[in-house]
């Protein structure tokens, strides 16, 4: 694998904005409290959950994966958000039904496209799939993430297409070198204009935005 870089360093003006709390439903993960959000803030939008389902049930029998696009930012309270808006499928791999890995040719493609179909967006973290093995981070995983993706907001999405289960790995906090392989995060699903939720992953708890659980 080559050692390209994915993602700019943090920007020395980390800007400041309101995150979409209101516009969006919280979805939590079983060992996260259902009175408090995960760290750091993750929304995804819709288009983005769609794109990568469609790639992640592309195949049952291989790993899949790809790089999450969208921004990083923090609120006036200083929350630090990380919005996943869009995927790019990682096209050039060596996978099997147990492991994937990213070529030099992949992540060149990737950056290329970045530039050209995502201007002003960057890289915020990866995605792949562990179909029939369920969710969890596998010492190379951690190794890569460690490797690739060493800003503290930058996040790592795992997939089980086969049970329709799927969680966001996360750093510690800001400053953090560690990501845990086995404590994974819900997320804020961004909702669309009829604001009803398309999320059907079914290790995640629907939740009201002060915490208090909704009944299904």
């Amino acid at each position: 694998m080559s050692r390209i870089t994915l993602s700019k360093p943090a920007l020395p003006d980390w800007r400041t904005e309101n995150a979409p709390f209101k516009s969006s439903m919280r979805w939590c993960a079983p060992h996260e409290s259902t009175n408090a959000r995960g760290w750091p803030n993750i929304f995804l939008t819709q288009d983005a959950y769609r794109a990568i389902n469609r790639h992640a049930s592309s195949t049952l029998e291989l790993e899949v994966g790809g790089m999450l696009i969208g921004d990083a930012y923090t609120t006036p309270d200083k929350q630090v958000v990380v919005c996943v808006e869009a995927q790019i499928e990682a096209r050039h791999v060596e996978h099997s039904s147990a492991h994937l890995t990213f070529t030099s040719n992949t992540l060149a493609e990737v950056l290329d496209r970045l530039d050209t179909d995502f201007p002003g967006k960057r890289i915020v973290g990866w995605y792949h799939t562990h179909p029939a093995l369920s969710i969890f981070l596998s010492s190379m995983d951690v190794w890569l993430h460690n490797n690739f993706f060493k800003e503290f907001w930058h996040v790592a999405l795992v997939i089980d297409p086969y049970i329709h289960h799927g969680v966001f790995f996360c750093y510690a906090g800001v400053g953090a070198e560690y990501i845990h392989p086995k404590h994974y995060f819900g997320f804020h699903e961004v909702l669309g204009p009829d604001e009803n939720s398309i999320v059907d992953w079914y290790n995640l708890t629907q939740t009201a935005e002060q915490g208090e659980t909704i009944s299904a």
